[in-house]
Protein backbone atom coordinates (compact mmCIF):
# COMPACT_ATOMS: atom_id res chain seq x y z
CA UNK A 1 0.00 0.00 0.00
CA UNK A 2 1.38 3.37 -0.94
CA UNK A 3 1.13 6.03 1.72
CA UNK A 4 2.70 9.45 2.04
CA UNK A 5 4.36 11.17 4.97
CA UNK A 6 3.22 14.63 6.01
CA UNK A 7 6.18 16.81 6.99
CA UNK A 8 4.40 20.13 7.39
CA UNK A 9 1.03 21.83 6.87
CA UNK A 10 1.33 21.82 3.07
CA UNK A 11 4.27 19.44 2.60
CA UNK A 12 4.30 15.68 2.16
CA UNK A 13 6.52 13.12 0.46
CA UNK A 14 6.06 9.56 -0.76
CA UNK A 15 9.30 7.58 -0.92
CA UNK A 16 9.82 4.71 -3.36
CA UNK A 17 10.08 2.34 -0.38
CA UNK A 18 9.91 3.10 3.34
CA UNK A 19 9.86 1.62 6.82
CA UNK A 20 7.85 3.51 9.42
CA UNK A 21 8.86 4.21 13.00
CA UNK A 22 7.27 1.89 15.56
CA UNK A 23 3.90 3.40 16.57
CA UNK A 24 4.23 6.23 14.03
CA UNK A 25 1.13 8.43 14.18
CA UNK A 26 -1.09 8.28 11.15
CA UNK A 27 -4.14 10.00 9.78
CA UNK A 28 -4.70 10.49 6.08
CA UNK A 29 -0.87 10.46 5.93
CA UNK A 30 1.78 9.16 8.31
CA UNK A 31 3.06 12.00 10.50
CA UNK A 32 6.74 12.91 10.18
CA UNK A 33 9.39 11.18 8.12
CA UNK A 34 9.76 7.40 7.93
CA UNK A 35 12.45 5.59 9.91
CA UNK A 36 14.01 4.62 6.56
CA UNK A 37 13.23 6.15 3.17
CA UNK A 38 14.56 4.65 -0.06
CA UNK A 39 14.63 6.81 -3.17
CA UNK A 40 15.65 5.59 -6.62
CA UNK A 41 17.38 8.02 -8.97
CA UNK A 42 15.60 8.14 -12.33
CA UNK A 43 14.83 10.47 -15.19
CA UNK A 44 12.00 11.99 -13.12
CA UNK A 45 13.47 11.55 -9.65
CA UNK A 46 16.70 13.42 -10.33
CA UNK A 47 19.68 13.68 -7.97
CA UNK A 48 18.81 17.35 -7.34
CA UNK A 49 15.20 16.51 -6.35
CA UNK A 50 16.37 13.63 -4.20
CA UNK A 51 18.93 15.83 -2.39
CA UNK A 52 16.05 18.04 -1.24
CA UNK A 53 14.07 14.97 -0.14
CA UNK A 54 17.05 13.62 1.82
CA UNK A 55 17.27 16.88 3.78
CA UNK A 56 13.50 16.87 4.39
CA UNK A 57 13.40 13.26 5.62
CA UNK A 58 16.38 13.67 7.96
CA UNK A 59 15.16 17.05 9.32
CA UNK A 60 11.75 15.56 10.13
CA UNK A 61 12.65 12.44 12.10
CA UNK A 62 14.13 10.05 9.55
CA UNK A 63 17.07 7.91 10.66
CA UNK A 64 18.40 6.97 7.22
CA UNK A 65 17.76 7.70 3.57
CA UNK A 66 19.07 5.34 0.92
CA UNK A 67 19.59 6.83 -2.55
CA UNK A 68 19.83 4.08 -5.16
CA UNK A 69 21.69 4.56 -8.44
CA UNK A 70 20.64 1.68 -10.72
CA UNK A 71 23.03 2.71 -13.48
CA UNK A 72 26.04 2.44 -11.13
CA UNK A 73 24.62 -0.52 -9.15
CA UNK A 74 25.25 1.22 -5.83
CA UNK A 75 23.61 3.46 -3.26
CA UNK A 76 24.43 6.20 -0.80
CA UNK A 77 23.27 5.83 2.79
CA UNK A 78 22.57 9.23 4.42
CA UNK A 79 22.18 9.25 8.21
CA UNK A 80 20.63 11.77 10.58
CA UNK A 81 24.03 12.37 12.21
CA UNK A 82 25.23 13.85 8.90
CA UNK A 83 27.38 10.90 7.85
CA UNK A 84 26.98 9.16 4.54
CA UNK A 85 28.58 6.20 2.88
CA UNK A 86 28.62 4.63 -0.55
CA UNK A 87 27.60 0.97 -0.64
CA UNK A 88 27.57 -1.76 -3.26
CA UNK A 89 27.53 -5.56 -3.25
CA UNK A 90 26.47 -7.31 -0.04
CA UNK A 91 26.68 -5.60 3.36
CA UNK A 92 25.04 -5.57 6.83
CA UNK A 93 22.64 -2.78 7.79
CA UNK A 94 22.78 -1.69 11.44
CA UNK A 95 19.36 0.02 11.23
CA UNK A 96 17.87 -3.37 10.30
CA UNK A 97 19.55 -5.29 13.12
CA UNK A 98 22.54 -6.35 11.01
CA UNK A 99 20.37 -7.82 8.25
CA UNK A 100 22.42 -8.40 5.10
CA UNK A 101 21.41 -6.51 1.95
CA UNK A 102 22.64 -7.85 -1.40
CA UNK A 103 22.42 -5.02 -3.92
CA UNK A 104 23.73 -7.24 -6.72
CA UNK A 105 20.77 -9.58 -6.20
CA UNK A 106 18.33 -6.67 -6.08
CA UNK A 107 19.71 -5.24 -9.31
CA UNK A 108 19.59 -8.69 -10.98
CA UNK A 109 15.93 -9.06 -10.00
CA UNK A 110 15.23 -5.53 -11.23
CA UNK A 111 14.02 -2.30 -9.66
CA UNK A 112 11.01 -0.51 -11.06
Amino acid sequence: MEKGYVLGPQHWLQPGVSITHPNQRAGEYLEGAPLLAIEIVSEYNTPKRIAIKVEDYLANGGEEVWVVYQEHRNMWIHRKDGTRELRSGCFPVALLGGQMIDLDQIFEDGIE
